[in-house]
């Protein structure tokens, strides 16, 4: 997934809080939303965070199409 995602630039992102809450961020739940939570124990180039995050990170390139699990 990590490679096809870099090949592909395609953003892999999860949700700071839920990410937190199954020990796969690094960070606390007062961090969440802030952008100082970051991904451990996933896949190469995952990014933490929440809305402010996404639509930063999203800002200068809309994507076409939305997948979420």
């Amino acid at each position: 997934l990590a490679k096809i995602a870099k090949e592909k630039n395609m953003l892999l992102m999860v949700c700071d809080q839920c990410a937190v809450r199954r020990n796969l961020a690094k960070g606390t739940f007062e961090q969440c939303g802030s952008g100082e939570v970051t991904a451990k124990g996933l896949v190469d180039g995952v990014k933490a965070g929440c809305f402010p995050q996404l639509y930063t990170a999203l800002g200068s390139n809309p994507p076409d199409q939305v997948i979420t699990l």
